[in-house]
């Protein structure tokens, strides 16, 4: 008789925990990004689309597209297709709040190009963005419908990474710094003259600098996010939440991509650390899309296996789930459609697997809440795949536990293992 090996045991034992223990209170609600996905996978209710600037073609002569539209002709649409729904599946999406300026020359909160180190410096402009959304959310609470969560897609501004332009050289910037680097270093100069100062102790040309060679300074891009962080979430959380909470209560679910309470570091696709800090709305959505993409797995960890990678991967957005939780309860991740990010040389099954080991993980760990962007229709496949898996998630406990701790990075094969054995045993409807 081969001898029981303690990851097998710990298999066997999740597996049976998990399958047979009964349904928890807490209702799951999945809100995706497509109709002709929650068409297709029953349980899962559409987001429905608000747009905040005229639809195309509709744009007055003379103004830009993306110019903000009338807030009571937005509401109205918006009431319309709300009222047509069950008070729970009414979630809001926000298209274009944030990033659409006014028909008077009305700046965005973050105006990219020339403006970005002075919205920058500024802390962005929510001023017109605010206006707008308290004056559509309150045409919007008189026609007597609540939205049941409000999604943001805003990803402008990214940190240090949104101040990224093609500004050219100026005299002072040294010749030997390479030409992708320029724009950044001219673009902390904007910011800190705009400032009067450094906001974090650096000056222009230490963000890409680093011992002898012109690379990114890993200490100074860190300590630039954790300066401006938080002042984007107030932007976005001044523009775009703040009228909402006003108008229904402070209590309204809302959240934006990848925006997270932490309570222990992250990382990016590319390494960067992603530190604990205020977020604009008052719910968690980290992103949860696999595909071993950027420098953290085929340069820091390529001497993983390549299925070790997919796995830490894995183990990565489940961690920054567990992240969440450990702070909050108010927790909605991203989710991406089974088959997206897949390597082409890589399994279609065994990656459609570890989408829906997941799912299953962060359902057991008390997440009620799913967000389903896709970049397409799902094909019949996925969708053939998807439909058991989502109806186990409907029958699963989901209790997010008293303490909370981020799975191992050193096994994350071992990690993953008895949560791709569980939804093999879904899948195959056992």
């Amino acid at each position: 008789m081969r001898p029981v090996s303690a990851i097998s045991l710990r298999i066997v034992a999740t597996v049976w925990l998990l399958k047979s223990t009964c349904s928890w209170s807490a209702p799951l609600h999945i809100y995706t990004w497509r109709e002709d996905t929650a068409a297709a996978l029953p349980g899962t209710s559409a987001m429905i689309v608000s747009h905040m600037y005229y639809p195309a073609g509709k744009t007055p002569v003379g103004m830009p597209f993306h110019t903000a539209e009338p807030p009571g002709f937005a509401a109205r649409e918006l009431v319309r297709a709300m009222k047509r729904r069950a008070p729970a599946e009414r979630a809001v999406l926000l298209d274009g709040a944030g990033i659409t300026g006014g028909f008077h020359g009305e700046s965005e909160i973050f105006p990219g190009g020339d403006r970005g180190p002075e919205s920058y410096a500024n802390g962005g402009y929510p001023q017109f963005t605010a206006t707008w959304m308290a004056d559509f959310w309150r045409q919007v609470q008189k026609a007597g419908v609540v939205p049941s969560f409000v999604v943001l897609d805003y990803e402008a501004a990214a940190n240090f990474w949104g101040l990224k332009q093609n500004f050219p050289r100026t005299p002072d910037v040294p010749a030997d710094i390479p030409d992708a680097m320029v724009g950044t270093v001219v673009a902390m100069q904007k910011l800190q003259r705009r400032l009067g100062a450094s906001p974090d102790g650096h000056a222009p040309i230490d963000y890409v600098h680093s011992g002898k060679n012109w690379v990114w300074n890993y200490t100074a891009v860190n300590d630039f996010n954790r300066w401006f962080t938080p002042l984007r979430a107030a932007a976005l959380r001044a523009g775009i939440f703040a009228p909402a909470w006003q108008v229904f209560g402070d209590d309204l679910p809302a959240s934006n991509y990848e925006e997270q309470e932490r309570a222990w570091r992250g990382h990016d696709l590319n390494n960067w650390p992603q530190e604990p800090g205020p977020i604009s709305g008052n719910w968690s959505s980290p992103s949860t899309y696999l595909g071993a993409l950027g420098q953290r797995y085929r340069v820091f960890h390529a001497k993983l296996s390549v299925q070790a990678r997919r796995a830490l991967r894995w183990v990565d957005c489940r961690n920054d789930v567990r992240s969440a939780l450990a702070r909050t309860p108010n927790v909605a991740p991203w989710y991406s459609q089974p088959d997206y990010n897949r390597d082409p040389a890589e399994d279609a099954l065994e990656h459609r697997l570890q989408w829906a080991a997941g799912l299953l993980h962060d359902r057991a760990q008390g997440v009620a809440v799913m967000l389903f962007w896709s970049d397409r229709a799902w094909a019949p496949e996925e969708i053939a795949f998807a439909r058991p898996v989502l109806a186990y998630l409907q029958t699963m406990k989901s209790e997010r536990p008293d303490h909370i701790e981020p799975l191992a990075e050193e096994d994350p094969e071992a990690e993953l293992m008895p949560w791709l054995q569980l939804a093999r045993s879904v899948v195959a409807g056992h």
